[in-house]
């Protein structure tokens, strides 16, 4: 299993600690024929993106990155894949959906798209914590828009300027929309789906004087919805990171932003794919 590390800036940036998963909710869509490729592994295989990050500040950060098929092997009759992404030059950063691909053991079954791994998030001036994902599937060809593919829950207790600080979560992937047409950039491609994750969180500080103090009431601070192509590959993905603390009646000083919004697009800029054989 490979570690997913998500650099969200300010409330997500990077970290490793452990962390427990409660439920693995994977559906199991009803096998069909396999007629579709949405996302071609194949060693070689490489599509470059345009990444566009609006900051809250009102600045912006744009660069280019290439995600690229590195290998394979083979694990219990199932195909694995290994991706790579190219490193930004300085001020630059690793789209979302690309480090997810690049960070986690991709494979697929079916008409269904599959990752293995761990995320890390760290709050800025929290703990970080690791969420681990097993046989997540990102999308599923055969499932109808708003059907929940994918979701996993669990809590634990780290340690904030000597406090013990609880932290909940619930991280979720959707099918979401297809299209006969899709527009990203300037170029416009045919037989699109859509597929998304989620991530829910709580934060609540244990004050030995008083409380315990929710500085994080229970919200959806992560939304990414990821577009792909068939025969090409993911398109385009659109990444929301907000969230809104409570820092109101805490008798302690805790230095973090209350609030912040982040939005950030991946746009395909050309591809370069060979159809698995």
């Amino acid at each position: 299993m490979k570690k997913l590390k998500l650099g969200l800036l300010a409330f997500i940036v990077t970290g490793f600690v452990a962390c427990s998963s409660d439920d693995d909710g994977t559906s199991n869509p009803d096998p069909q024929p396999s007629t579709s490729n949405y996302f071609p592994l194949k060693t070689g295989n490489s599509w470059t993106y345009n990444n566009f990050r609006d900051l809250q500040d009102n600045s912006t950060i744009e660069n280019e990155e290439t995600l690229s098929v590195e290998n394979s092997s083979e694990e219990n009759d199932t195909k694995i894949f290994d991706l790579s992404t190219t490193q930004p030059d300085a001020g630059g950063y690793i789209g979302f959906a690309t480090e997810v691909f690049s960070k986690a053991n991709i494979s697929k079954n079916q008409e269904n798209l599959i990752a293995d791994g761990n995320i890390s998030f760290e709050v800025q001036g929290l703990p970080s914590f690791e969420i681990p994902i097993e046989n997540a599937v990102v999308y599923s060809k055969y499932e109808n828009s708003g059907t929940e593919l994918y979701t996993s829950t669990g809590s634990f207790t780290e340690t904030l300027q000597g406090i013990n600080t609880d932290i909940n979560y619930t991280i979720t992937t959707q099918q979401e929309d297809s299209f006969d047409e899709f527009e990203a950039g300037d170029t416009t491609y045919n037989d699109v789906i859509s597929s998304s994750v989620s991530l829910v969180a709580e934060v609540i500080i244990q004050n030995p004087f008083g409380g315990p103090f929710t500085i994080l009431e229970s919200q959806e601070v992560l939304k990414s919805t990821n577009y792909y192509a068939k025969d090409v590959g993911l398109i385009y993905s659109n990444t929301n990171f907000s969230y809104q603390l409570d820092l109101s009646g805490i008798p302690l000083p805790i230095e973090i932003p209350e609030s912040n919004t982040i939005i950030e697009t991946q746009t395909l800029l050309s591809y370069n794919v060979d159809l698995e054989e």
